[in-house]
């Protein structure tokens, strides 16, 4: 690294991928696990199909939105909806009634639309990290310092890995998604 001020960026920035890949994966663990928990394994597959749809749908219309703007900007808003909307949905988990058998037309739609949402604002959020790093240094700085932002991500996701399985037995994976969403 050059200087301080850059070695500080870096560091600012494999910290911003570790947390994003923290929350990337509790989202990917908790999100399947709670869904199966009060909807059913057999509802699963139409939950991922839908969020594959919004997902496809959904990133070629953030990138041409995302495209003209400072990566910064759309990091922090990105951020800031997917928490929103996570957090919104979140609460409608508690208001609808999971373990009913079978689950109403209402509770199965929350559902869905929470893990077509947590999967949508996760990517985004990751692949707007990414976008920050590149805007931030030239393509020389780039080929030096993106390699320890993506060590930052990595440790993420090991960390978030390691510790999910025994967060979620002791807190349930309610917990998980409330930390993903903080």
């Amino acid at each position: 690294l050059k200087d301080e001020r850059e070695a500080a960026l870096v560091a600012r920035l494999a910290w911003m991928a570790f947390l994003a890949n923290v929350a990337f994966v509790f989202g990917r663990n908790a999100t399947p696990a709670l869904y199966i928990e009060h909807m059913g394994r057999t509802r699963l597959a139409r939950a991922m199909f839908l969020s594959a749809v919004v997902i496809f749908a959904a990133a070629p219309r953030f990138s041409a939105f995302a495209r003209p703007r400072k990566a910064a900007r759309v990091y922090v808003s990105a951020l800031r909806c997917a928490a929103v909307a996570l957090a919104a949905l979140w609460a409608l988990l508690y208001v609808c009634n999971g373990d009913a058998l079978p689950p109403s037309a209402s509770t199965q739609v929350v559902y869905s639309l929470f893990y077509a949402c947590e999967d949508l604002s996760t990517l985004v959020v990751v692949m707007q990290n990414g976008a920050v790093s590149q805007e931030l240094f030239t393509a020389t700085d780039a080929r030096r310092v993106v390699g320890l932002v993506q060590l930052g991500s990595s440790v993420g996701a090991v960390v978030a890995g390691l510790s999910a399985g025994g967060l979620s037995e002791r807190l349930g994976a309610r917990s998980l998604i409330l930390a993903q969403i903080v």
